[in-house]
């Protein structure tokens, strides 16, 4: 007599997972035999994003392990950040390796730049500002990353705390502490700028902006 010994889900989601890696098994030897794996100069793109995409959760847990010392938290959120399927394709795509590479450098950006906040280091203010000019050379849409650091110098930073600003040597009030954390980051905010006016240019001489009258918002 035929029985089944385990519940129906299980054998429905082994099975399923089993044909699944069968199938990927399948495709991954057809691409390193005759498709875009079955050489280094064709495999390189790919090879790259996936190991991009492999190593931003990770940056991304080191980030936030550090700005909120939750190792839960950073693990829940870089686990979303990797399955989310905006970065799957960024990932997959290989036309799509400028998010790959922005991303890099933009948590880079972040890891430096919490480094300089804790210890007043000026090296990772530079190494700071030396990956957002890569990162906004790779795509111009880490421009807002400078109001970001300002929202972490509110939270997790706490470096505006009951209307002072944490420093070794001054403790204005609270506006001109806010006006000392803008000032730190002037030269961020000029590259920002710097990258929106030239991406502005070239997307208007490559007739990508259309007028108003042309195409009207109502």
């Amino acid at each position: 007599q035929f029985e089944l010994s385990k519940p129906l889900i299980l054998w429905i989601n082994d099975g399923l997972m089993a044909v699944f890696f069968f199938l990927i098994g399948l495709e991954i030897k057809r691409e390193l035999l005759i498709g875009e794996l079955n050489s280094i100069r064709k495999a390189t793109f790919p090879l790259l994003a996936a190991i991009g995409g492999m190593v931003f959760p990770v940056l991304l847990f080191f980030l936030i392990v550090r700005l909120v010392k939750n190792r839960q938290v950073a693990f829940v959120t870089s686990v979303l950040f990797a399955i989310h399927p905006m970065h799957v394709e960024s990932v997959a795509w290989v036309s799509e390796r400028k998010d790959v590479l922005s991303t890099f450098f933009g948590l880079l950006t972040l890891i430096s730049y919490k480094q300089y906040a804790r210890q007043r280091s000026r090296a990772g203010y530079m190494l700071a500002l030396l990956f957002f000019i890569l990162g906004l050379m790779s795509k111009p849409m880490l421009v807002t990353l400078p109001f970001v650091m300002l929202l972490l110098d509110y939270w997790p930073l706490n470096r505006i705390q009951a209307g002072q600003i944490k420093s070794r040597t001054v403790q204005p009030n609270s506006g001109l502490a806010l006006l000392r954390l803008v000032y730190e980051k002037i030269p961020l905010f000029m590259l920002a700028g710097l990258s929106c006016g030239v991406t502005f240019l070239a997307q208007k001489k490559g007739e990508a902006l259309g007028l108003l009258d042309v195409h009207p918002l109502t």
